[in-house]
């Protein structure tokens, strides 16, 4: 079963097992001592229930939009409940929590589907600027030619991301050379403790066997069209990302960016990567859910590509001994490494 962004006892209980009628009574009277969230997400799993079903139905519908917007806007959203709300939101035709849904790249692809079968004109034309599921998931495509409200318009914005994106025969080959040089600069920094699955990054360039793997990796890739490498960004490992990202197509960078599998850790070990895409570094400085992570800021700070702006607000919140470090570091930007030793100075009051 999928996991539930609850973890109250109480929820764990009636999802997984048989509370009994006592405690169904009181959830479906609002007893229980329950967040709004976790209320909700309790009901989904009670609606088959023959004896307190049709309640629990009831009392989900019931919820304020708000508190079901917020929950489909989650990364770590239950697809269960997700199904529910969607269901209820394309019955009610309440487009604010459609487009979030489509905007949430974690969500699996028949929600999407569900979306292109009975959305509006509206929600298809949102649904189709998101450019990388409908590469990845071209039957999402298919799905949305099906609907009544595909008209000309619709059809042609299909036709062009099929021609644009998944009639394209041929794709540059990530280099050779490249992936060892990344995986050198993985292998040479010290903070770094893995990335190629479970192996131990500080031996990565000495053992053999996981050069060679990189390189299998690196082969299977450069063997795949357009779709197939979104698809695989979204979709696959820690090594595959890591090799997508030297792919000289920028839909394929962002959709590695776009993959709900990667990790905080994952892109710290990427802004260690020297050549990585200035793309990239610029989408995660000036994302808002990145940039609270503190490994995150300390990749992007020491990152010369980074862009200054963000990088000199994001240096306000180092750690004074981080802040001595960076201050010292002459591989990052010049003016980020002043900037690091005017702020110093500040703060210890020197003048």
């Amino acid at each position: 079963m999928e996991p539930l962004i609850s973890k109250d006892p109480i929820v764990e209980k009636i999802v997984n097992g048989d509370p009994g009628d006592e405690i169904l009574e009181l959830l479906l009277e609002k007893n229980l001592p329950l967040k709004d969230e976790e209320y909700m997400e309790t009901l989904v799993f009670v609606i088959p229930n023959k004896k307190f079903g049709d309640r629990a139905g009831k009392r989900f519908i019931a919820i304020p939009a708000f508190i079901k917007l917020g929950y489909i806007k989650k990364k770590e959203a239950n697809h269960n409940v997700a199904r529910f709300i969607l269901t209820n939101a394309l019955h009610t035709d309440d487009s604010e929590i459609l487009i979030e849904a489509i905007n949430n790249q974690a969500l699996p692809v028949d929600i999407l589907m569900m979306i292109a079968e009975q959305g509006s004109f509206q929600i298809l034309s949102t649904l189709l600027e998101n450019q990388i599921k409908m590469i990845a998931y071209p039957e999402i495509m298919e799905a949305i030619e099906k609907n009544s409200f595909a008209d000309s318009f619709i059809k042609g914005k299909i036709t062009e991301i099929r021609d644009y994106y998944l009639n394209v025969e041929e794709a540059t080959p990530i280099s050779r050379k490249e992936v060892l040089e990344d995986l050198q600069d993985i292998a040479d920094s010290a903070e770094i403790k893995e990335i190629l699955e479970e192996a131990d990054v500080n031996n990565l360039i000495e053992d053999v066997t996981i050069e060679q793997k990189a390189l299998s990796t690196l082969e299977k890739i450069n063997r795949m069209k357009l779709p197939e490498k979104v698809k695989l960004a979204l979709e696959g490992t820690k090594t595959e990302r890591m090799i997508l990202l030297r792919d000289p197509s920028k839909m394929v960078i962002k959709s590695v960016l776009s993959s709900p599998k990667i990790s905080e850790d994952e892109i710290a070990i990427f802004l260690k990567i020297k050549s990585i895409d200035k793309e990239f570094i610029d989408k995660i400085a000036k994302s808002k859910e990145w940039t609270k992570k503190y490994s995150i800021v300390q990749g992007l700070v020491h990152n010369p590509k980074a862009p200054v702006t963000e990088t000199m607000r994001l240096v306000r919140n180092l750690h004074q001994r981080d802040l001595i470090i960076l201050s010292r570091d002459r591989n990052t930007n010049p003016v980020i490494m002043k900037f690091a030793k005017n702020l110093l100075d500040q703060r210890q009051g020197i003048k």
